[in-house]
């Protein structure tokens, strides 16, 4: 805003110059649509892992339960399936690869 006889009005008014239409609430919802998807996604990730069997002697029917989920996910189109689980699950990719594809030999 500028100041003009004592007055406030936005800069630009009345001298011909049109301002650029402001783009950024819109690249501002995308955003927040990315961020809600992706918190979205690891709640439900988090919601399947804790509903898989957790004692020792049901480990085969754990791992394949990651390898459902894997699958449900990737299935969704999710971009970074692999990432998003090893991180709910506090373990390297790798461990998780590893997991996997025990699950898929059995």
């Amino acid at each position: 805003m500028s100041q003009k006889d004592g007055t406030e009005m936005p800069i630009g008014h009345g001298t011909g110059q049109e301002s650029a239409p402001d783009h950024r609430d819109n690249e501002s919802e995308e955003v927040l649509g990315v961020g809600a998807s992706q918190i979205m996604s690891r709640r439900y990730v988090e919601r399947r892992i804790a509903e898989l069997p957790s004692r020792p002697q049901d480990e085969a029917a754990r791992l394949r339960g990651l390898l459902d989920i894997y699958e449900d996910i990737t299935g969704r189109g999710h971009p970074d399936p692999m990432t998003l689980m090893a991180s709910v699950l506090g373990i390297p990719v790798e461990t998780l690869v590893t997991h996997l594809r025990a699950a898929a030999r059995d």
